[in-house]
């Protein structure tokens, strides 16, 4: 028995055996019965794998698979269309497996399991052109920010959570990948196992790219942009800078979860730093409350990109994601025009002093990279696991297990920024020679460098 039987058998056993559906042929059922048994037998099997292992596992940054489309018939949708699947196993092998089916929804063609950002560019250029941004030579699609989180929330929810295989989840995997469970006996490592976790969630997430798209387009004559963020009063209407960073160079259309993202960031951002501002007597702007706002909103926005990203591309969580969105958002919201963005994103490390930054833009620079490395700091990125599952009338189950990403309570992560803030470095902004002074000084990627590592403020009330 090699040690990977574990993992051979981890899939078929789930989507087979745990949901009380028998496999489709009763010699199969009966192999695999006995090869539980023996696992059960010795659970010691399952720490043969070690913790070495599964931490290598978790170094893995790519995806562990390719797909083919064998059929473009349409009539196959219902039964499953057929798809070659090549997964990268140990020390970069693959191992093909043919003739996986997949069941797809009637509204979604087979074509979209290989749409990529072209091609719904030239479906929205089509069909909804106002919708189409330009920079220079570059097109590409600018849906409104809050209609794309909302549309992606509430279509994300028809979906199942590969990386949480709950009963309901099982009976739906089971329905769209019909014969998976058989093609999993070929897996001979973990790392191609990985790669089928990422094929499925991978196809889910491709339906529901498609499905945002159209929902969008057909609601292309009632949409708007509004504010979601609460960094600005009334109507919202997104930068130059903002719009290019997050359109063009994160492709967000492609990568809805960012959106989503975004808004849920921003709101618990404004909601705590407006209650805060409420119990001190304080306005909301340029005060301890605009830096909670900050310092709070960029901490959330790398931890939900992180969670969102890890989520969707069924990878290891990765900061690194999160911290760059932020980084690239948060800087490009302060320089407003793409030229300023452009010298402020590469943070110089000498002071330049740029005269078209004011002091709320400093104030605000200074404290988004407050929030960021605090989001570094406090954060923590998990390694994979195998865990037993008790299911049915098998008593204990493999299951390979997703890396947790670990973070403190948002009650105490408030509390920490507030003590930080109640500690900072207050700058009156209504003294006209220390406004001079501060402005004519140059800035590194802290808005107030000779404050490196404090939080700034600039009004008392």
């Amino acid at each position: 028995m090699k040690k990977n039987l574990v993992f051979i058998f981890v899939f078929t056993i789930i989507f087979s055996v745990c949901s009380g559906k028998s496999l489709k042929t009763k010699n199969l059922k009966t192999k695999i019965t006995k090869e539980i048994q023996k696992i059960q037998g010795d659970q010691n099997n399952l720490l043969s794998i070690g913790p070495e292992k599964l931490k290598e596992l978790s170094l893995l940054k790519k995806k562990q698979y390719s797909l083919e489309i064998l059929s473009s018939d349409e009539n196959l949708k219902e039964l499953g269309v057929p798809v070659r699947i090549t997964l990268i196993g140990k020390d970069g092998k693959t191992n093909v497996i043919d003739g996986v089916n997949i069941k797809l929804p009637k509204t979604i063609p087979i074509a979209t399991l290989s749409y990529d950002e072209k091609s719904y560019l030239e479906m929205v250029k089509k069909e909804a052109p106002n919708f189409v941004g330009k920079k220079g030579n570059k097109e590409f699609v600018t849906f409104p920010l809050e209609e794309l989180a909302l549309t992606y929330e509430k279509l994300n929810s028809k979906y199942p959570n590969v990386k949480n295989l709950s009963e309901a989840n099982l009976e739906k995997v089971m329905d769209d990948f019909p014969n998976l469970s058989e093609k999993l006996l070929k897996i001979t490592s973990v790392e191609e196992l990985l790669g089928i976790y990422q094929f499925m969630s991978d196809i889910y997430n491709k339906q529901l790219v498609y499905e945002v798209h159209r929902d969008l387009i057909a609601r292309k004559d009632s949409l708007r942009e509004t504010s979601i963020y609460g960094l600005v009063e009334g109507e919202f209407h997104m930068t130059e800078a903002e719009r290019i960073v997050i359109f063009d160079f994160e492709g967000l259309n492609m990568k809805p979860h960012k959106a989503l993202a975004l808004k849920q960031s921003s709101e618990i951002a404004k909601i705590e730093s407006e209650k805060w501002a409420k119990e001190l007597g304080i306005g909301t702007g340029d005060t301890k409350a605009d830096a909670l706002r900050h310092t709070l909103w960029m901490y959330q926005l790398c931890v939900e990109v992180t969670k969102q990203t890890g989520l969707t591309d069924f990878l290891p969580y990765d900061k690194n994601e999160g911290f760059k969105f932020a980084e690239e958002f948060g800087t490009a919201r302060e320089s407003k025009i793409w030229e300023r963005y452009l010298v402020l994103k590469d943070n110089p490390e000498k002071q330049v002093n740029y005269e078209w930054l004011d002091m709320s833009n400093r104030m605000d620079l200074h404290n988004n990279v407050i929030g960021r490395e605090y989001f570094r700091t406090v954060t923590k990125e998990g390694n994979y696991g195998l865990e037993w599952k008790s299911k049915g009338k098998y008593l204990k189950i493999p299951v390979l297990v997703f890396p947790a990403f670990e973070t403190p309570s948002l009650q105490v992560v408030i509390k920490d920024l507030k003590e930080k803030i109640e500690k900072s470095v207050y700058i009156d902004i209504n003294n006209e020679k220390t406004k001079k002074d501060t402005l004519e000084k140059g800035i590194t990627k802290f808005g107030f460098p000779e404050h490196f590592g404090k939080i700034i403020y600039l009004r008392s009330k």
